[in-house]
């Protein structure tokens, strides 16, 4: 039985400014940017414009260590545990 997780709501207001988007939606009728479809053996990620991309249940660790770390690469540090200079000068 395949089950639905949900993520990023959709607000009312920019749903009438995206006409060409097929948002997934929930059985409430509420819109999210993206849909995970999870089996038994994969999960496969869903976006607004129909694109999926299927994650084999071996490589779910190995795409989540991914994509934290793509977000401590994007994100300003939270001060004052970590500290990033871009140069040795004074």
């Amino acid at each position: 039985m395949t089950k639905f997780v949900f993520c990023s709501e959709v607000p009312e207001e920019m749903l009438e400014d995206l006409e060409g988007c097929n948002f997934p939606c929930n059985d409430e009728g509420v819109f999210y940017e993206y849909m995970v479809a999870v089996e038994d053996d994969m999960v496969n990620l869903f976006d607004s414009i129909g694109r999926s991309v299927p994650i084999d249940i071996t490589q779910i660790d190995q795409v989540i260590d991914a994509l934290i770390t793509a977000r401590g690469l994007m994100l300003t540090p939270n001060l004052p545990d970590t500290y990033v200079q871009s140069d040795m000068g004074c």
